[in-house]
This record gives C-alpha cells, sequence and structure tokens, in this order.
C-alpha cells in the first residue's frame, strides 16, 4: 500500500474512536446500518441483488457494508486505512461470514481493478481527504459502465454549518481555554461546571441547566460533536459546483437523494430539513446541507 498521509492517519485515529463509541451506542449504529434503502435511492427493490459493491472509508464498524448485505448484496468489499478496523467489522458482520471481506487502503489509489463494481458507497469520507479529487476519480475508475455510485459529502453554507465549521473550529484550535471546555463537554463532564453555575441559578434555571445537560449527555450527539470538531480537515462542497464536476469526469445522471434519518437525541427534531433539504429553513441552517450524490458511470 502507497504511503498513508498524515492527515488521513490523524483523521482515522480520530474516527476509529468516534467508531468505538458508536458500536457501544446500540441506537447510534442501527441508524448508520439502515442508512441506505432503495426506496430513498429511487431504485427497484431488488436491485442490489447479485451486485458487486464496496464500502470505501467502511470505518470501524463497517455499518455501510452491512447495510448493502441486508439488502441482498451479492458480495461487498469493505476498505479502510488500517488493519486494526478487521476484527470490529468482521464481528459486526458476522452473520455474512463469506459474502465480505475488509480490504485495507487509501481511496486515493484503489486496490481494485478497472471496471469492477456494480455499486460503491462512500460515505462521510471524501471531504477529510488530502487530495478529494483523486477519490473522485479513482471511484469512477473502479465503477462498472452504468455502475452507480452514493457519494456523501459535507456541504457549504447555512448559518448552522457556518458556526460550527467556521468558528467552533478554529476556536478549538486557537483557543486553550475553548479546547478545555470542549473536551470537556464532548467527554461528558459536567459537574464542576453545573456545580458552579448552582450557587447562582434559581430552581427553574437549574430545571433548564439539567434539560441542557441531559441533551448533551447522549453519547451519540457528543460523537456527532467529535467527528466535526477534531478531524482536522472537513471540506465543504457547493452543489452546483460538485454535480459539474462530476459530470465533467465521466459521471451521469447525477442526481440528489435524500432521506430523514432517526436520531435518539436533539437531532431528532432537525430530521424534517434532512429529507426537506430545500426548504427555506433547511437552507437557512445548513445551506447546501449534507449531500447525497447518487451517479451512475458514463
Amino acid at each position: 500500500m502507497d504511503k498513508i498521509h498524515k492527515l488521513e492517519k490523524t483523521t482515522r485515529k480520530i474516527l476509529h474512536k468516534v467508531h468505538i463509541g458508536r458500536i457501544k451506542n446500540k441506537k447510534g449504529i442501527q441508524r448508520v446500518e439502515n442508512y441506505l434503502s432503495t426506496e430513498t435511492l429511487g431504485l427497484k427493490r431488488n436491485y442490489f441483488e447479485n451486485k458487486l459493491c464496496a464500502d470505501l472509508g467502511c470505518g470501524t464498524h463497517g455499518g455501510g457494508g452491512k447495510n448493502l448485505l441486508n439488502m441482498k448484496a451479492k458480495y461487498v468489499h469493505l476498505l479502510d486505512l488500517n488493519s486494526h478496523i478487521k476484527k470490529y467489522v468482521k464481528k459486526n458482520l458476522s452473520s455474512y461470514d463469506g459474502k465480505f471481506q475488509v480490504d485495507i487502503g487509501s481511496i486515493e489509489k484503489l486496490p481494485y481493478k478497472d471496471n469492477y463494481f456494480d455499486f460503491i458507497v462512500c460515505s462521510g469520507v471524501i471531504h477529510h481527504m488530502k487530495n478529494d479529487r483523486k477519490a473522485f476519480f479513482e471511484i469512477k475508475r473502479v465503477l462498472k459502465k452504468n455502475g452507480k455510485c452514493l457519494l456523501v459529502i459535507h456541504g457549504s453554507g447555512g448559518i448552522f454549518t457556518r458556526i460550527v465549521m467556521e468558528v467552533l473550529r478554529d476556536e478549538y484550535r486557537k483557543n486553550k481555554l475553548s479546547k478545555k471546555v470542549f473536551d470537556n463537554i464532548m467527554e461528558g463532564k459536567f459537574q464542576d461546571y453545573k456545580k458552579f453555575l448552582s450557587k447562582y441559578y434559581s430552581k427553574n434555571q437549574l430545571k433548564v441547566l439539567d434539560s441542557l445537560i441531559n441533551v448533551l449527555k447522549d453519547n451519540d450527539l457528543r460523537l456527532t460533536i467529535k467527528d466535526r470538531i477534531l478531524c482536522p480537515k472537513y471540506k465543504l462542497y457547493d452543489e452546483k459546483e460538485i454535480k459539474k464536476f462530476l459530470n465533467k469526469i465521466g459521471f451521469k445522471n447525477i442526481k440528489r437523494v435524500s432521506i430523514k434519518p432517526k436520531f435518539s437525541n436533539i437531532r431528532d427534531m432537525v430530521s424534517p430539513l434532512y429529507l426537506n433539504y430545500s426548504h427555506e429553513l433547511a437552507r437557512f441552517l445548513y445551506g447546501n446541507g449534507m449531500l447525497r450524490l447518487l451517479a451512475t458511470k458514463e
């Protein structure tokens, strides 16, 4: 395997911890494993039968690969950077023994021959990579003609996205005090802050504080915060521009598909905005939103 960028190593180390947390959190991992469906992709119900598929950047749990196998994929290759994921993925996909394999490598130089896969999912990975363009070209290379891929990347714009990506991430890296507070929040360490504020709060204020702490205690929510804040790179994409680029390099029928994810925390309040990503409220908060692009190789 070619030399892995330091950026990728750092990102993978961070996400490994996040994924381990997801494995322990049953609701979080169930959400990942049911992320895909033929209905939301606009495909026939039996589309994945007899299909050779890939989950590129599968993560420690291999949830996307399991999702494909749940939809009757014939065989799935799960690829990620580090060999330590193998034991976790094999355990999580044990009911599908003989129908998948775990490969180690980078999406920038995939260890597969040309025109190999019928379907590829690459979710939440490319926006972290040093050379994202290489990844798009490689995915096209290993897809069969008329093969399809689902590319999930983070969109640009929106008030909430800008606050997180432009303010909070920057603050975490440049301000030691901010880093300390964020680290405590991400690790669920609220007692010292509650003890301090309790000296000054009324009973009603304490109830509000307890409600806020209960929200932040949710492990799946804190794992999402870690993902957004700790990963060293988070490239943001404009929907029109990335569609134009994908078309230029050899993809056709590029369309955005939507889902309404089922969260077990406060994020469930905004799940309708994932489904209705073009609504003005969704645009106001999230701009381009999380881009789920289904594309076909020419």
